[in-house]
């Protein structure tokens, strides 16, 4: 493990204010991350004949391809976390041929998951400087939240499950997306001005009443992990962990409806053979081992529905996974479960070394031998190695919370994932941490301003 020693002057910068905005690739970056998170398409129906996604993809993929930098370098084959994810890509194309619906996996791997692989390498391409990382940031939150939004104006806060009418996301979904921005925004709240910070109140108020609105367990259990560690591990201030504990009283005390808690005291007090299974899935997992054992190599991209159907005859129910693990394990074999494991266990790795490496700022304690009282002085800013601790703990958190929900559902594909491993890479590259090459990807940045960043 190394250590920097030198994080008074680190060389990534916060862009100075005044500065020149972003590139047109930036933002049709950022545009495309809003589209795969957000999926405003969904919230208006009328959208879908625009195929925003199509749009902003294509328009951002040649952007990405214009952009200063070989291909090689755009891609970075030289670090291990990219390694695994073009293993997962390698793996879902060598499985088609062996496929138990190839066409099927065929038109997954090219309508869904190289979308979210453009998105992991348009992050990593894209997010220099930890300003460009708090631009993504309010992009993925503001999507998120979005999601919540329909609900509250139409009030549905009743017996029924708040859900979009799209594919894309249901009830579950909506409440991991709350559950893995929620510490995001807090980040964004602790180090932003007062206008900002009022809009970022609202958005984790949205967060937590979404989660209400969805009725789900398996987010809820989620949102008490992530809770747990921003009150117990979290650096920001004791005051502001009161504020959010507060807030979650009110929302979780007043806000949330019978139906809500009813729902929720299932988990320790099931009332039907539904409950005792969380929702089926025991079975469903189990199951799940079978195919697994039975196929090693896998079924397939997205065919774990079509080989769980099949594995009793076609008859009753055909069945998602409702694990993300194992889907990854059915779906793409043991290898690929490996792989997966591996990818999020570097990737919290990488974080735990970002906040060993980097102490959070400490303000020096001063003893008064004045008696009278002297007036505060103005809060010091975050530097950039401050930014950063704070960023690597709120991705950490996140990740946790993916995890314990993705127990409950099937995300091994989705955006919300690979958004969060692709900044898990960014923060070690800004960190310069051993283990992750630092001289590729730098090279569109003038030399001279990179020299000036440094010495500032």
């Amino acid at each position: 493990m190394r250590v920097i020693t030198n994080t008074a002057q680190p060389a990534y910068k916060i862009a100075p204010k005044g500065q020149t905005g972003p590139a047109l690739g930036m933002i049709l970056f950022l545009l495309y991350a809003w589209i795969c998170v957000g999926r405003p398409q969904e919230i208006v129906p009328q959208l879908v004949v625009l195929r925003l996604g199509l749009l902003t993809g294509g328009l951002a993929l040649l952007a990405w391809l214009h952009a200063p930098g070989r291909f090689v370098e755009k891609i970075a084959l030289d670090t291990p976390l990219v390694r695994d994810v073009m293993i997962l890509l390698g793996l879902s194309l060598l499985t088609l041929p062996i496929s138990i619906w190839p066409s099927h996996s065929f038109l997954f791997l090219f309508n869904v998951f190289l979308k979210t692989i453009l998105l992991f390498f348009l992050i990593i391409y894209w997010c220099r400087t930890v300003q460009d990382v708090r631009r993504l940031l309010w992009v993925y939150c503001l999507g998120s939240v979005s999601l919540v939004i329909p609900g509250v104006l139409t009030g549905q806060a009743g017996q029924e499950r708040y859900s979009l009418e799209a594919l894309s996301y249901d009830s579950n979904d909506i409440a991991l997306l709350q559950v893995m921005a929620l510490p995001l925004i807090l980040y964004l709240y602790s180090t932003s001005g007062r206008r900002a910070r009022l809009v970022l109140a609202g958005m984790a108020t949205l967060c937590l009443y979404g989660i209400v609105l969805t009725q789900s367990r398996g987010g809820f259990l989620a949102l008490v992990v992530v809770g747990g560690l921003i009150i117990s591990r979290s650096s920001m201030s004791k005051s502001a962990k009161l504020r959010v504990v507060a807030l979650g009283i009110v929302v979780f005390g007043v806000l949330a409806g019978t139906a809500w808690k009813e729902r929720i005291r299932t988990m320790w007090d099931p009332q039907t053979e539904y409950d005792q299974t969380a929702g089926g899935r025991t079975d469903l997992w189990k199951a799940s081992l079978v195919l697994m054992a039975k196929r090693p190599w896998g079924v397939g991209i997205d065919n774990f529905v079509t080989a769980e159907g099949l594995s009793h005859g076609g008859f009753g129910k055909w069945s998602a996974p409702h694990n993300t693990f194992l889907q990854v394990g059915v779906e793409l074999g043991v290898v690929g479960l490996a792989i997966f494991i591996r990818l999020l266990a570097r990737t919290l790795r990488s974080l735990r070394l970002i906040k060993i490496s980097i102490k959070p700022p400490m303000l020096p304690v001063v003893m008064r031998r004045v008696p009278e009282r002297q007036p505060r002085a103005p809060a010091r800013e975050l530097d950039e190695a401050g930014h950063l601790y704070q960023l690597a703990e709120a991705l950490e958190m996140t990740l946790y919370g993916f995890i314990v929900a993705g127990f409950f559902l099937s995300h091994a594909y989705s955006a919300m994932l690979y958004t969060m491993l692709a900044l898990g890479l960014v923060f070690t590259r800004l960190a310069k941490l051993a283990d992750v090459s630092t001289d590729l990807l730098w090279r569109r940045v003038p030399t001279a301003a990179l020299n000036e960043s440094r010495t500032r």
